[in-house]
This record gives C-alpha cells, structure tokens and sequence, in this order.
C-alpha cells in the first residue's frame, strides 16, 4: 500500500511541475535523454569525487551496456545493479539509499 501512496505522489508533484513550468520541462527533455552518466561519473572521477552508479534490475528505460561497464572498471569505478525499477528513488527513497550503502 506503501507504494500506491508514494506513486500519486510522485504522479501529482510530477503534474504539477510540469503545469507549472511546461517549457522548462519540455525543453530539458532532450537535455535528459543526451546525459551520459558513465561519462559524467569519469569526469567526476577525475576532478576527486567518489562516483559509483547504480542501475535497478526491472528499469525499463536504462540498463548498462557491457561496454558501459567495461568503461567503468577501466577507470577504477564501480557499478552495481540492486533490486527495482525505474523510479525507485523517488518511490522508496530510504530504502534505495540503505540498498547503496549496504554494497559500499
């Protein structure tokens, strides 16, 4: 029941920032699509902060390549896939972190 709660939430605050500032939104959508975070977690690698991404098993929308993870561990970084989906931190947002850390 938990997560049917946190879902409309999640739905409502999404409605409402979008309602708010629609060409914001829209306009970073491309933005969004472009980000590369093995290369963002490599330049912040490079610049001395700790970076390791995460990746949950059921995210129907990004899942590494085995060449992103190749790329990881070239540059001495660590990648780990933990249970969940997509939204996971936005839904769950103590759990996930609790899930990072236990793997550190």
């Amino acid at each position: 029941m938990g997560d049917v709660v946190s879902v409309a939430k999640y739905n409502a605050s999404s409605a409402s920032e979008l309602a708010v500032h629609p060409l914001a939104n829209l306009g970073n959508l491309r933005r969004i699509s472009n980000f590369d975070s093995v290369y963002a977690a490599i330049q912040a690698r490079r610049e001395g902060v700790y970076s390791r991404l995460t990746w949950t098993s059921d995210d129907v929308y990004f899942q590494p390549e085995v060449h992103d993870l190749a790329t990881l561990l070239n540059h001495g970084l660590h990648a780990q896939m933990l249970t969940g989906e997509h939204d996971e931190v936005v839904l769950r947002p103590q759990q996930f972190i609790d899930q990072i850390f236990e793997n550190v």
